[in-house]
């Protein structure tokens, strides 16, 4: 099978004022228009004045230039801007507030080359003399899951964080960040009027993103978790038209059984895409070229799906950035445990009385590689440099947020924000843009704004997105979640009695009904299993202690403890599968040079 991936690439050449660009499988397609003083090319779907409107933003810059911030400002939605002043010779990259389509740019003497993906520009830089391998920050993936700030893993490439106006000229480069967060609190609002505005914004957002000049099929992935059921709920309370709602998995168990009720509910058009078992062994070139060695490659399932839409009609709503806004999902919480048995309460963290932001932002955002210590795959001469090196790049950030933050809690909130594309999820961003626009609800100013608004207490356990969800469908927050197999709206206590009792009834009769919902009827599926049984993917995660392209970028790296620990993981012991992809991924990056 043949995978058309997204792609663009572009060089400016400030010497002569000329500016070559190519693009191909981009979704919309690129608009393009010039005059005899400006060229402009916008990317994806930018709003003005509450809808979609290329034409009018090409007009307002081929007349007036870019100088304008407040114009650009306003501009909502998900775009990148490549604006080229002929008279001055000047050329500007102009994305929005969440770098909704990642660009890389190199710059060679008086040349500026960007690309939507590191894997389309990194065999265009490596070929400089200068260009060296930023061998530490493997290690930065490694902990985090991610690549921070606007670094890659060369030292020639660099990534454009959002709000940014890039100029590159004859006099050199310019960044200019146009927008900064506010995050004063509305401490005013209860929750049940924060909840009214979450609703309200939601559904304002979907009407934006839809193009009724166009003839296009509305289609949303819906999964049988909180953030997809509440944009199908959102679509049914705004009497804009039911979407095609489509659910991938490995068997009709699971989510699929919650999205079929769903849909059922709601008299939406429903269909199952089948995943193929072998999943984490096929399409590998393509996942890397997607992931750029930034992602864990392999957990991109919306490659191979071809023969399910028609790219020249279908757009794509989807819940991605749901979680860490609205729910809480990566809020500085601690367990609270009862009689040393976990439960499902938590406290918020008193972030004030930590001096020491970034070292403790570093071990323990929910995000880092969590089942595992990654600094006890350090050699122990380079262990203390390399975690003071992971600790000042998070300083860096912390540096930059503290122009804008008015205490810890605020600096935590602009770390999540500060370059959201590059969260370990764009990849599925990206692969579902292989077959059509797809439209990330939550990338809207107004959501965002809302976002930042919000008093901390309003997202832990998701409050006010189960507020939301109860006040656009009560049927639909009572219907269980495929993930815990109880109702969706249940509270901590609900919840930590639930999971208790069936606790109590599975010990008593052994009986594995009481048991929870398993792994293979997720969606996504268990690493550690998939590194045991995936042969293609076996075969190389036990030999990655041997691999020369590991050692020789990674020389910090105790190979041969990752040896004893892989052949424990590869024999029944949990808690390594993701950590061996994520190594994979590095791999194969490399294998890539």
């Amino acid at each position: 099978m043949t995978i058309k991936l997204p792609k663009f690439i572009f060089e400016f050449d400030s010497e002569n004022c000329s500016l070559a660009f190519t693009s191909e499988n981009i979704f919309p397609a690129p608009f393009i228009r010039e005059n005899a003083s400006f060229q402009i090319i916008i990317l994806g779907n930018p709003i003005l004045n509450e809808k979609i409107n290329h034409e009018s933003i090409a007009r307002y810059f081929l007349l007036n230039g870019a100088d304008n911030n407040k114009f650009i400002e306003s501009i909502n939605g998900e775009y990148l801007i490549i604006f080229l002043e002929k008279k001055k010779n000047n050329l500007f990259l102009i994305n929005d507030r969440f770098t909704s389509i990642p660009v890389y740019y190199y710059i060679s003497k008086n040349k500026l080359i960007g690309a939507h993906k590191y894997s389309d520009l990194i065999p265009i830089a490596s070929r400089d003399s200068r260009f060296k391998l930023q061998k530490n920050n493997f290690f930065e993936f490694l902990w985090f899951r991610r690549i921070h700030n606007d670094t890659t893993y060369d030292n020639l490439i660099r990534y454009l964080k959002a709000s940014r106006i890039l100029t590159f000229g004859s006099n050199g480069l310019d960044i200019f960040t146009y927008w900064a967060p506010s995050f004063k609190k509305n401490n005013s609002l209860s929750l049940t009027d924060s909840a009214t505005m979450l609703s309200n914004e939601i559904i304002s957002s979907i009407d934006r993103k839809i193009d009724r000049s166009k003839d296009q099929t509305i289609n949303l992935f819906l999964s049988g978790g909180m953030d997809t059921r509440t944009l199908l709920a959102a679509f049914i309370e705004s009497n804009i038209e039911n979407p095609a709602c489509y659910t991938l998995g490995f068997s009709e168990e699971g989510e699929y059984k919650t999205s079929k009720l769903l849909t059922e509910m709601s008299n939406s058009e429903h269909h199952f895409i089948q995943l193929p078992q072998d999943s984490y062994d096929l399409f590998w070139e393509e996942k890397r070229k997607l992931s750029g060695g930034f992602h864990h490659q392999l957990m991109n399932i919306f490659i191979g799906l071809e023969n399910n839409f028609d790219s020249s009609k279908d757009i794509f709503f989807h819940g991605h950035g749901f979680d860490y806004l609205f729910q809480g999902m990566y809020l500085p919480v601690d367990p609270i445990t009862i009689g040393g048995k976990p439960t499902h309460f938590k406290r918020i963290t008193n972030l004030n009385n930590i001096d020491n932001f970034s070292s403790y932002y570093c071990n323990n955002v929910p995000y880092r590689t969590w089942r595992l210590d990654v600094s006890s795959y350090l050699n122990k001469e380079h262990k203390d440099m390399m975690m003071e090196d992971l600790y000042l790049k998070i300083k860096d950030i912390e540096i930059e947020g503290q122009n804008y933050a008015n205490n810890n809690y605020d600096l935590w909130e602009y770390m999540m924000i500060h370059t959201i594309s590059r969260h370990y999820s764009q990849t599925d961003v990206m692969g579902m843009g292989i077959y059509g626009e797809q439209r990330k609800v939550a990338n809207d100013n107004k959501i965002l704004d809302l976002y930042l608004s919000l008093p901390i207490e309003h997202r832990l356990y998701a409050r006010i997105l189960r507020a939301a969800l109860r006040k656009m469908s009560p049927d639909f927050s009572k219907t269980v979640s495929a993930n815990t197999g109880y109702k969706i709206d249940a509270s901590p206590m609900e919840l930590t009695t639930y999971f208790g009792v069936k606790k109590i009834m599975r010990t008593i009769t052994g009986n594995k009904k009481y048991s929870g919902p398993l792994a293979k009827d997720r969606t996504w599926p268990d690493d550690d299993e998939q590194v045991r049984v995936r042969k293609r993917l076996n075969k190389r995660v036990m030999n990655l202690h041997n691999s020369e392209y590991l050692r020789d970028a990674m020389p910090y790296f105790n190979f041969e403890k990752l040896k004893n620990d892989s052949d424990d993981w590869l024999n029944n012991k949990p808690g390594g599968g993701h950590f061996l992809i994520c190594l994979f991924s590095i791999e194969e990056f490399l294998r890539s040079l």
